[in-house]
């Protein structure tokens, strides 16, 4: 289902210039961008409490228990997770939206939605949805360290928790294209999670969401806080008005679309359709409810605006799209060299500093080898090489925290040492180097989405592809391979001359030197 936006503005943060891609015998064209703004961070999310809070701890009864036990108890589990305000706070218990930043919305409901069509797979399942569906299975929903159980009972489902008792959801409507996925987050940070039910709907235009509401423990049971009821009222009567504003009609039941949320990020569409003629105008909101006991409302939910933000990238990528741009001539070229130099060391975006001081040293060691120490079977690059590409390629640079927190739990198992006057940051020697960083993009498709401060954005479908071992050991990647195009990637790929290896998706930002990555995922 591709949709086109008419305009999309767009605030982001600056990122990434036009850098070479690495292989053997590929040209770097590549221009380092003098004044990056600095991004103080780039990390996953994170929650941070704004107020102290402390939990009520709860009541135990055993028999044969001594209060001084209970006493023990309590302190361990204070002691585990203090609710200090700190930034670094994180939670207990598990959590899980729907991933749409990896796949458009129709495909994750299809997998995770265990009601989804009249006649599905699972359409009159009963029992611990775990058992079909493993993001389901096993959860800890209360902080307790202790599987808790999702079940499907009739029209209904069933939350049965270790810590915090056993509810059940309001019956829910079951017809044709409609399902439910569920959704947990630990909103007012206390080691239990709020959880969700999301009711969707799919029709010609996409997918509609409606009869959804959070489910919170509060005054010792559990309480259901609706978000859109079951006849599409969106229960804020602030965000009714912005949109009776912005759409010049008043507020009813239906007159925008709301494709999809996430807790309380909700996607909605102010666009129109005429005829088989269908436009998008995609807007972000948070919808703000306080969950936690003290500063509950009762009252609806306020909202943070109508907005056209990086979350449409982050979180709704799939959904997005623009003018068409024709890849013919050096474009294409020029496009798939930049997204390789990601693709040939199987770049993911997934945590800061980490994250991005491994694809400076992976990206070095590929093409520029002589910046790159090797020691104790151990690959290095120092701070002012670090600090270089990081601006080049993101458009930021660590501060002296994050450069630091490199020696501290990194998945890739780096360290910061100082040597010969200068800090450098190592990496461990990779097992199986040799084929590991043989792989190219080719792009698919290109679309523009125009920014509200002129900036142009590309939006670039995108294939991997490996060619075979011998001739990647005999001489790398051949730079024909950067001038391909998606048509003739893929017949060389049904020929066995190329090999398929997944699928991608990247934003990037035009600028006047190149391009700045913005987003950057693959999937196979």
């Amino acid at each position: 289902m591709r949709k086109s936006i008419t305009l999309l503005s767009v605030c982001f943060m600056t990122a990434m210039s036009l850098a070479g891609c690495g292989s053997t015998n590929a040209p770097t064209d590549a221009a380092t961008q003098e004044n990056g703004e600095e991004k103080s961070d780039k990390t996953s999310e994170e929650k941070t409490v704004e107020k102290p809070a402390s939990e009520a701890a709860e009541e135990v009864s055993e028999a044969g228990s001594s209060e001084s036990e209970t006493d023990t108890a309590k302190d361990a589990e204070d002691e585990e997770n203090p609710y200090d305000g700190g930034p670094d706070w994180v939670t207990l218990a598990d959590e899980f939206v729907l991933p749409t930043s990896q796949m458009c919305i129709e495909d994750a409901v299809s997998k995770y939605a265990i009601t989804l069509f009249d006649g599905g797979q699972y359409h009159d399942y009963e029992g611990d949805i775990g058992e079909i569906i493993p993001q389901y299975k096993d959860k800890d929903l209360d902080g307790d360290h202790k599987p808790d159980v999702i079940k499907r009972e009739g029209q209904h489902y069933v939350f049965e928790l270790t810590r915090k008792g056993t509810f059940k959801t309001d019956d829910y409507s079951s017809s044709p294209n409609e399902g439910e996925v569920i959704q947990f987050a630990d909103l007012a940070y206390r080691n239990f999670d709020e959880i969700e039910i999301v009711h969707y709907t799919f029709g010609t235009g996409g997918s509609s969401v409606w009869d959804t509401a959070i489910y919170s423990w509060q005054d010792e049971e559990w309480r259901k806080f609706p978000i859109i009821d079951k006849d599409g009222v969106i229960d804020s009567h602030q965000l009714q008005r912005l949109i009776a504003k912005e759409t010049g009609k008043s507020y009813e039941p239906g007159c925008v679309r709301v494709a999809d949320i996430h807790m309380q990020y909700m996607l909605l569409d102010l666009g129109s359709k005429d005829g088989a003629e269908q436009t998008y105008d995609y807007r972000t909101t948070y919808l703000y409810m306080n969950f936690f006991p003290e500063y509950l409302r009762t009252s609806d939910y306020e909202c943070s605006g109508l907005n056209v933000d990086m979350g449409l990238i982050n979180s709704w990528p799939y959904e997005l799209s623009g003018d068409p741009v024709d890849l013919t001539g050096d474009l294409g070229r020029k496009l798939n060299i930049y997204l390789s130099n990601f693709s040939e060391q199987g770049y993911e975006d997934k945590e800061w500093p980490y994250t991005y001081a491994h694809f400076v040293l992976e990206w070095c060691r590929i093409n520029d080898p002589s910046s790159v120490k090797f020691s104790n079977d151990r690959y290095g690059v120092d701070r002012e090489k670090m600090f270089e590409i990081l601006n080049r390629f993101f458009g930021t640079n660590f501060e002296e925290g994050d450069y630091y927190d490199l020696t501290v739990n990194n998945p890739y198992n780096g360290t910061v040492e100082y040597d010969g006057n200068t800090d450098w940051y190592y990496e461990p020697a990779a097992d199986g180097e040799m084929f590991r960083n043989n792989a190219f993009s080719v792009v698919s498709d290109a679309q523009e989405i125009k920014g509200q401060y002129n900036q142009k954005f590309l939006r670039l479908p995108f294939k991997v592809y490996r060619i075979p071992a011998e001739e990647y050991e005999l001489q790398g990647i051949d730079k024909k391979y950067y001038s391909l195009s998606a048509d003739e990637a893929e017949k060389l790929d049904r020929e066995g001359t190329l090999y398929y290896a997944a699928n991608g998706l990247a934003f990037l930002e035009e600028v006047e030197d190149g391009y700045w990555l913005i987003s950057y995922s693959v999937f196979e």
